[in-house]
């Protein structure tokens, strides 16, 4: 029987198992383990990023690259139900001192116009920050966001001066629907984040992935 509860309740095969027995291994601190390394570049290759980062679960590579993006006391735009707002303990507020602001997602697709509406300026609103984008959206039951919306969603915080972060644990799913690109190579981006979810995707015990680009315009380092 196929348990379809969740895409965590997969388990490596004993090929991966004996694959992490035999693997070379070195001092992660100082950037000496080369299987990290060699993980890292292959998946900033493969999404045409600068950087890739190891981290040992997508929570906390959602919180690091929110807590990157975006200053204390701004707002995080994103779709409702969102996973980092659900069921990421509120760590975007509670570390990062970030406002989470929801929007109208029906089936887990972000409105635009809505996002739109949730970008306020004023002396008595808290500014925006960041815009996040899950693609699949878990809570929608893995609802794949179409290509065309994520570009509008991105459109979007580049006129407003925004970073855009994608939640991408299941993006390779969406990516397989033909629903998106996994390789961001020439998206008229400053910066962006990405989150890989390798326990997700490859029924690894553990582990998630974040990548970055640099700015062009200021050299500061986004992730």
């Amino acid at each position: 029987m196929i348990d379809l509860r969740s895409d965590t309740v997969t388990v490596p095969t004993l090929a991966m198992r004996k694959a992490m027995a035999e693997a070379e291994v070195g001092d992660d601190v100082y950037g000496e383990d080369p299987t990290v390394n060699q993980l890292q570049e292959a998946v900033a290759n493969l999404t045409g990023f600068d950087e890739g980062l190891l981290m040992p679960s997508g929570t906390m590579a959602n919180l690091s690259a929110l807590a990157t993006h975006a200053d204390r006391g701004t707002e995080v735009i994103l779709p409702e139900k969102a996973h980092a707002y659900e069921n990421e303990l509120g760590g975007m507020a509670a570390f990062a001192g970030l406002i989470p602001r929801p929007i109208k997602a029906p089936l887990g697709v972000p409105e635009l116009e809505a996002a739109e509406q949730a970008i306020r300026r004023s002396t008595h609103h808290a500014p925006p920050g960041v815009i996040l984008i899950e693609n699949t959206h878990n809570a929608a039951g893995g609802t794949v966001v179409p290509i065309s919306v994520q570009q509008k969603m991105t459109a979007l915080a580049k006129r407003e001066g925004l970073p855009i972060h994608l939640d991408g644990a299941r993006a390779f799913n969406a990516a397989t629907a033909g629903t998106l690109r996994v390789n961001f190579t020439g998206e008229s981006l400053v910066s962006s984040g990405w989150v890989v979810d390798v326990f997700d995707e490859d029924a690894t015990p553990l582990a998630s992935l974040t990548c970055n680009w640099y700015s062009c315009t200021d050299g500061e380092e986004f992730s």
